[in-house]
């Protein structure tokens, strides 16, 4: 573990002073030397979710490793030194819940992009994962075993959890998938979100006809739920213009043909770094998740509330 690892601990909602000393003793136990704790904590009066919380705290660092944890789980000192080993020349992440623990050289973070503002608190790993695997970047999920104790870290309303969850993994999808992966893929994603709303409607498609649409529009049984992965599937086809770009950006990144060393990339990807300029590595700006979506998004639930 030679370097300096800086430790991100970051939540909105953190847990008792017992439980968050525990696990800064498991942490100081898997690397008792080099080390400098950041406790990123998110702002409640302006929040920006976890993606950015990290590539925040990220870009005032200039260690040589990167270990991100959520407090809301308690690591073994073997699982943390596990996770920091396993990042020797890539990703390793907790393999059940990747947010709640991984590691990775500082370097390839920002090379990558570091993580996707957009995708707030959902995937934002997954997503990174992705992206250095288009790279060639070794990822190794690890067995953590962590226990968790709560609370939840970005707590959510379940509706914009479903939301971000949809639209979040047709974003990573369009980026990574190969050319011949990505019709199929986006087809299916896309058709699981249109069955959902379609259930969530509560509309016997048996009896459904237009000319009865004509006389008279059926309301959902449930119209929150039948909208979400409809807001989901609109959201993400306004950010095709620029997922095409960033998609373009990641080719020249794949990994080459065997036998030759991956190509260096031409154009970094813009898709990253909130607050300060880091001191010796570049990291592109990114001003943050797209609120303007989510806020279309709160006034669909603001109106079912007052009904």
């Amino acid at each position: 573990m030679s370097g300096l690892v800086t430790v991100i601990l970051h939540a909105y909602r953190w847990p008792g002073g017992e439980a968050l000393e525990s696990l800064r003793s498991s942490i100081a136990g898997a690397v008792p030397t080099g080390l400098d704790l950041v406790e990123a904590r998110e702002d409640e009066r302006h929040a920006i979710g976890a993606a950015a919380v990290v590539n925040r705290a990220a870009a005032s660092s200039a260690s040589h490793t990167l270990l991100v944890l959520e407090p809301s789980t308690w690591f073994a000192p073997e699982a943390i030194a596990s996770a920091v080993r396993g990042s020797a020349d890539g990703l390793a992440h907790d393999a059940e819940a990747p947010a709640r623990l991984w590691a990775i050289p500082r370097r390839l973070f920002s090379e990558a992009g570091g993580l996707d503002a957009r995708l707030w608190s959902v995937g934002y790993v997954e997503d990174l994962a992705a992206r250095l695997a288009v790279r060639g970047t070794r990822v190794t999920p690890i067995v953590a075993g962590g226990v968790w104790h709560g609370p939840d870290p970005y707590p959510l309303r379940s509706e914009v959890r479903d939301f971000l969850g949809i639209r979040n993994r047709l974003i990573t999808a369009f980026k990574t998938c190969p050319d011949r992966d990505l019709g199929g893929e986006l087809a299916g994603q896309a058709a699981l979100a249109l069955i959902r709303a379609w259930r969530a409607s509560g509309l016997d498609p048996s009896a459904f006809s237009f000319s009865a649409v004509a006389r008279q529009i059926p309301f959902p049984a449930d119209e929150t739920a039948t909208l979400v992965p409809l807001l989901a599937l609109d959201a993400f086809l306004a950010d095709l213009p620029a997922l095409g770009d960033e998609r373009e950006r990641l080719r020249p990144q794949a990994t080459a043909p065997a036998g030759r060393a991956p190509g260096r990339p031409s154009t970094r990807a813009q898709v990253a770094s909130v607050g300060p300029e880091p001191g010796p590595v570049d990291m592109p700006r990114q001003t943050g998740p797209d609120l303007d979506v989510l806020e279309r998004l709160r006034r669909l639930l603001d109106k079912g509330a007052r009904r």
